[in-house]
């Protein structure tokens, strides 16, 4: 393994729709790896070979299917089992082009929905500190903690499920920390998933802007989510975040992404995922920003494919 990153098919978007040229214009950028996410119908991956590339993980669900997918969480036995269904399929993915990693969304507690939105719109008016903000925040805790346990509860019958299928190819679960503060999971659900998955079989994966945009609504920040799950880190999704607009470019937000540095080792997946509209230039000057604050390895020089 190395520190070398790796940019998600998430910039892929508008661009082209055949991941080989993806892959062909980020080796041109410099990268020498990939993450296949989930925007990817399986028509996408003619021409893309395996052993072809270095995919270092794919983000369930890949391929995209036809249909709606429903939450790991979902409280229904038949959606839940159209969402395992995709799940492994996404195994296999991965299996296919040799990636040790399956990033996966994990849940959502839809009850929440209501009380989410009042959180957020407060923060868009600026009324965090404020007694009302407050009132808010007891609000969505009270009802979270009425609302969450059956929904944990189905997510972490999925993972000791998927957790099975994947060891037995050789391929490694990556808990992703969420966007949304009524999904699963949150620092506790964290702690609660990974004491009953080994860590042989699961572990954090951690989205430097997700967890940015949540910290905004009062929840855990990046350096509660490393100080309490760093030993499981397995991965990084690395984008910047500015008030609750994530995915941008290292630099132009205000995560600081030094305090990554001691949570790291050579096997974390280092991934960038970035917007669309960014330019190659704009992508390589976003990586040096990285390099200097030692998180991940410097592009490839020369970028002939």
């Amino acid at each position: 393994m190395s520190a070398a990153p790796a940019l998600s098919t998430m910039w892929l978007q508008t661009r082209t729709t055949r991941v080989v040229d993806f892959a062909r214009a980020a080796w041109d950028i410099g990268f020498e790896r990939l993450e296949l996410s989930h925007i990817l119908p399986a028509d996408w991956f003619s021409g893309f070979a395996p052993g072809r590339w270095d995919v270092a993980a794919v983000h369930h669900p890949c391929p995209l299917p036809p249909h709606r997918v429903p939450t790991l969480s979902d409280l229904d036995p038949t959606a839940r089992r159209v969402a395992l269904d995709a799940a492994r399929a996404s195994i296999d993915t991965a299996v296919r082009y040799s990636a040790g990693y399956v990033v996966l969304h994990v849940g959502d507690i839809p009850e929440l929905e209501y009380w989410e939105d009042e959180l957020r719109s407060r923060t868009l008016a600026r009324q965090q500190g404020t007694p009302e903000y407050a009132q808010a925040m007891r609000r969505f805790d009270t009802a979270r903690a009425q609302a969450k346990a059956p929904y944990l509860a189905a997510s972490l019958a999925s993972l000791r499920e998927l957790a099975a299928y994947a060891g037995e190819r050789g391929v490694r679960l990556g808990l992703e920390t969420r966007e949304f503060a009524r999904e699963i999971p949150d620092l506790d659900d964290m702690g609660l998933l990974l004491a009953e998955l080994p860590a042989s079989a699961a572990g954090l994966w951690l989205d430097t802007g997700h967890v940015a945009v949540t910290a905004r609504l009062g929840r855990a920040s990046q350096r509660d989510w490393l100080q309490r799950h760093g030993d499981r880190l397995l991965g990084l999704h690395l984008h910047d975040c500015l008030g609750l607009r994530d995915h941008l470019l290292p630099g132009l937000g205000d995560i600081h992404f030094a305090d990554l540095v001691p949570y790291l080792t050579p096997d974390t997946i280092r991934t960038c995922e970035l917007d669309w509209f960014y330019t190659p230039e704009e992508l390589r000057a976003g990586v040096h920003r990285l390099v200097e604050a030692s998180v991940c390895a410097p592009l490839r020089i020369d970028r002939t494919c």
